[in-house]
């Protein structure tokens, strides 16, 4: 049994450490996965047709995990999700490993599948415990979490780096990992102190007689949380095309070498977790909505810049003022879905089912624009999703049944 203090405000800041430290691991443990998927299509001999949907089962497993944690969390609480998602995470990451032994696709998509739904039951828990905390000492500072996040990811892929060059095969590099990552993971939440049975999200799993499932549906039918999914929807697609296409739409808009495009997206990267960290002295002294209006006034301008600049050195200076502006929508949405502990589970994993299918929905939908126009013409589109950020600022207004927090 652990001992813990008994304040709210020391609970939630010993929980505050413990997940800062588990999102930095789940970032270092998917970059480390993701950054060998080269080698994956290779040694399966791949088409990029055929690896773009084998890529899918990993989404349309994270959208599932998704689509349900809300009703899981709110069944068995954080703790114990965070569980199922970090033993689940080792499965799915050894089932990849083995099915790179083995070269067995079947294995590989089965791999897939579950790494993608583990995400899911990793990342939803780790967003709610998040929240909950912040508002107990009064701070909007996810987004901070989603920083080290990234820090993470930077440290998996040099880690994956390394081991690539050291001639570690992808199969042993994915089992050896696998288990380390996944029983951090688990540990770490298993020092995440009691929540109280009236101010959290795992209260909701006390509370059986209202039924953890329907409770997870009523989320879908509220007006405020479909608007701030919208929103979350909105954010992805920025997010997302950046990560995807900026390297390439610079490569053939400005005709740079491949290395320049990667380096523009570094520094779009660089740009948007700096904006992270940065991000509870801006919420604090503008609120949340004019967060989100100021911010996507910001990526809206460095968007522009990126698609019209006529020089490389402008077309970097878009990049940092869109990865600037892209850096809060996620965690304010998923704040905002966050407001009310007791319905916590079920709006925060609404609003990151919706960024999962935005991930989902676009690639094909910006590939086919892309063979048309072009890939840097393409990302104008990405004009229409920010615009709409900016009408639905007030969606992420505190939920007036919430006190104490500032718009």
């Amino acid at each position: 049994m652990h001992s813990h203090p008994s304040d709210p405000q020391a609970v939630a800041r010993r929980t505050q450490r413990i997940v800062l430290a588990q999102f930095a691991i789940f970032g270092v443990a998917q970059a480390a996965w993701f950054a060998r998927m080269p080698a994956t299509k290779a040694r399966f001999e791949l088409t990029d047709s055929q690896f773009g949907t084998l890529l899918l089962v990993i989404s349309i497993g994270a959208l599932i995990g998704m689509v349900t944690s809300g009703a899981i969390v709110a069944s068995i609480g954080v703790r114990k999700t965070a569980y199922l998602g970090g033993g689940l995470l080792a499965l799915g990451m050894g089932l990849s490993g083995i099915a790179l032994a083995q070269l067995s696709i079947t294995i590989l998509v089965a791999g897939f599948a579950v790494a993608g739904l583990a995400g899911a039951l990793v990342n939803i828990p780790l967003n709610i415990a998040a929240s909950i905390s912040g508002k107990e000492l009064r701070k909007e500072n996810l987004s901070q979490f989603h920083a080290l996040y990234s820090v993470g990811s930077v440290a998996g892929s040099a880690a994956a780096s390394v081991s690539a060059h050291a001639g570690i095969s992808p199969a042993a590099h994915l089992i050896g990992l696998a288990v380390p990552c996944a029983l951090v993971i688990v540990v770490l939440a298993r020092q995440i102190p009691p929540p109280s049975p009236t101010n959290s999200a795992d209260a909701g799993a006390s509370h059986g007689n209202r039924g953890p499932a329907k409770g997870a549906l009523t989320a879908w039918r509220e007006k405020r949380t479909l608007r701030i999914g919208v929103l979350m929807f909105c954010g992805s697609l920025s997010e997302g095309a950046a990560n995807s296409w900026l390297a390439l739409a610079l490569m053939t808009g400005l005709d740079v070498s491949e290395a320049t495009g990667a380096l523009a997206l570094s520094v779009f990267t660089a740009a948007m977790t700096a904006g992270r960290f940065a991000g509870p002295w801006v919420i604090g002294r503008l609120g949340r909505v004019r967060t989100v209006v100021v911010t996507g006034c910001v990526a809206l301008m460095g968007l522009v810049g990126v698609i019209t600049a006529p020089t490389v050195t402008l077309a970097f200076a878009g990049a940092v003022a869109w990865g600037l502006g892209a850096a809060l929508s996620g965690p304010v949405a998923i704040s905002a879905a966050a407001d009310d502990p007791l319905h916590a589970p079920a709006r925060v994993a609404m609003a990151s089912a919706f960024g999962a299918a935005a991930q989902i929905a676009t690639p094909p939908v910006f590939g086919a624009l892309a063979n048309v126009i072009g890939a840097r013409p393409m990302l104008g589109t990405i004009s229409i999703g920010l615009l709409a950020t900016l009408g639905l600022s007030k969606s992420v207004a505190p939920d007036s049944r919430t006190p104490g927090m500032d718009g």
